[in-house]
């Protein structure tokens, strides 16, 4: 019967014992063979109309193509479900209370669970201790940064100070220098006696010393 195409099968069933005399019995039953046309119903597109996501079921068997949107019920073999969602690769159905999902390519016959991703746990609730050691180090590392920054700004300030003095140390050098100079040219003129100075406004005959031999004669 493996071999048989699908339809109705007449078949006699007879039992009998090994007593004496031999007691036996017959019953006629149909077996009815099908296949599944689940199986041969295979996901082929996924593509929206005016709008309107469907979903193209191909049946090998009748040879015709079934449309289904969303929210829509049908039955297929053994598999009756509802259209919850229509994607670019998958469809999801509702079998009673389950959502499975069906891949482009794959029969009716293939649904299957949905990977459902873990829930994130969420953090535990701090406690104030935990929360007042929070903010206690926030404000240690707050007045740790002013610290830091106060002292950066006043090496800074340093740092120009000291610039400007190195800049400003040449010039009194240079001046200081000047007036030694002043000062030495000032000491090395004659100075005149009250005796040399002519009187009311008398001029007076200088003459010029003339040197001899060395020796400065004076008339």
């Amino acid at each position: 019967m493996g071999s048989q195409s699908p339809g109705e099968f007449r078949v006699t069933v007879e039992v009998s014992d090994s007593g004496t005399p031999r007691a036996k019995d017959s019953q006629s039953v149909t077996i009815k063979v099908a296949l599944d046309s689940a199986q041969f119903t295979v996901l082929t597109a996924s593509v929206v109309r005016d709008g309107q996501p469907q979903a193209w079921l191909f049946d090998r068997l009748k040879n015709q193509r079934l449309v289904l949107t969303p929210k829509t019920r049908f039955r297929y073999g053994d598999v009756e479900a509802e259209v919850v969602s229509i994607g670019e690769r998958a469809v999801v159905f509702r079998v009673g209370k389950n959502d499975l999902e069906l891949a482009l390519g794959d029969s009716i016959q293939k649904l299957k669970a949905i990977a459902t991703k873990p829930k994130a746990e969420k953090p535990a609730a701090e406690k104030p201790a935990a929360k007042s050691r929070l903010l206690i180090s926030r404000l240690l590392k707050s007045r740790l940064l002013k610290s830091r920054l106060l002292k950066s700004r006043l090496l800074k300030s340093r740092l120009l100070k000291s610039r400007l003095l190195k800049s400003r140390l040449p010039k009194s050098r240079l001046l200081k220098s000047r007036l030694l100079k002043s000062r030495l040219l000032k000491s090395r003129l004659p100075i005149k006696t009250a005796a040399e100075t002519p009187a009311h406004g008398k001029s007076a005959n200088w003459e010029t010393p003339i040197c001899l031999g060395g020796e400065g004669v004076v008339p």
